[in-house]
């Protein structure tokens, strides 16, 4: 009798949460939110005028930056306060050259085999490079469509997810067969394009990017865990250069991987959310990094800027929040003892099924979560 009253507070625990869960459908679109503690920007040191346009995490306050002349791999460490995310300290060591680089525009740092990933706007090129030699370890296969793009408008960003399934690259305004560049009317379309974990394009979708006008463009790119993306946008304003961080929404989208043109052609676009914005005067900031976890459990944005070989780079962070469901944790946490749980017990398994249901309903997200242990126990 005790082992059918603990599989049925078993089975009722599980119904309950996937039934209140429910009640509040939930993505990331409303989840996810960026701060900005209003940090001045950090020079960083030692970097001398170089024009960092891509930045990447190693781990820790180590990152990795590449330069957009020189083609110039810069090993950047960055000193970030747990507690106000504001970026303390910035320094840069020894660049390494990487062979075959030209004009560097995205960096994405790939854990697994302990190699980067460039992008390189003359080509234009994406390349797997050893980053302590500048050796070229191979090219990635770029869609032909790519050989369309505009001069100095073409590759800028790069993004790797954290288990390396997804490679994430943009072109910065439209390709020659996709339409014209942004005006203070209209955006410009641009190509958002994933390859997979052999490096095979796995994926295309366009993106129209805010009617700013001048230098328009999406210059970076951020590949979350959960499988979203972030897009920076930068244009230049009579107030200065104005970023903008963007959420992506793919729902409805077409995969535009077989047109050979955007101009004319009959397409959906991918949604887009506003997350952040800011202007700075003289600072054009072009890349964009996930880093280290805070304190209160956000996790830092890092941003770099592109002196134009007049003055040093600079840095500051943002910090990216995913807000706890703690409505829904008060309704279970108060009928937790109705299921055998304690309450410590059904808190964290609740955060670690939201934390995974960002691009899910919470419901689909927990059923999905609790099949092996309804398969292991019969239910």
């Amino acid at each position: 009798m005790s082992r059918l009253i603990q599989r049925s507070q078993r089975l009722f625990f599980h119904l309950a949460t996937i039934l209140v869960l429910t009640v509040v459908p939930c993505t990331t679109a409303g989840a996810l939110s960026v701060v900005d503690p209003g940090q001045t920007p950090v020079v960083i040191s030692g970097a001398g005028n170089a024009e960092f346009s891509g930045i990447t995490h190693i781990g820790g306050g180590q990152f990795l930056s590449v330069a957009d002349s020189g083609g110039t791999l810069h090993p950047v460490t960055i000193s970030i306060d747990p507690v106000t995310g504001f970026v303390s300290q910035a320094s840069a060591g020894t660049p390494v050259v990487l062979v075959g680089g030209v004009d560097l525009e995205g960096v994405a740092w790939r854990s697994a085999t302990g190699t980067v990933f460039a992008s390189d706007e003359v080509g234009p090129a994406i390349r797997e490079f050893d980053p302590t030699t500048g050796a070229l370890i191979r090219n990635i296969t770029l869609p032909p469509v790519y050989a369309n793009q505009r001069p100095n408008l073409g590759l800028e960003s790069l993004s790797l997810s954290a288990d390396g399934s997804a490679l994430w690259t943009a072109n910065e305004a439209a390709l020659l067969v996709d339409g014209p560049e942004a005006t203070f009317v209209d955006g410009t379309w641009v190509r958002l394009q994933r390859f997979d974990a052999a490096g095979i394009a796995a994926g295309q979708w366009a993106y129209q990017t805010e009617a700013t006008g001048s230098v328009t463009g999406v210059v970076d790119l951020v590949a979350l865990a959960t499988g979203e993306l972030l897009v920076l946008e930068r244009a230049l304003t009579v107030g200065g250069f104005q970023s903008k961080l963007f959420l992506v929404d793919f729902a409805g989208a077409t995969d535009t991987s077989v047109l050979p043109g955007l101009a004319g052609a009959s397409f959906q676009g991918v949604g887009k959310t506003l997350l952040w914005s800011r202007t700075t005067v003289g600072l054009n900031f072009e890349g964009i990094s996930l880093g280290p976890t805070l304190a209160n459990g956000d996790t830092s944005l890092v941003l770099v800027s592109d002196g134009f070989g007049t003055q040093p780079p600079n840095a500051f962070a943002l910090r990216l929040s995913v807000p706890e469901p703690r409505m829904l944790l008060l309704v279970l946490l108060g009928t937790a003892g109705l299921f055998g749980r304690s309450r410590a017990a059904l808190a964290t398994h609740l955060r670690k099924v939201y934390r995974e249901s960002s691009v899910r309903s919470y419901s689909e997200a927990t059923y999905e979560a609790l099949k092996p242990e309804l398969a292991s126990s019969g239910e």
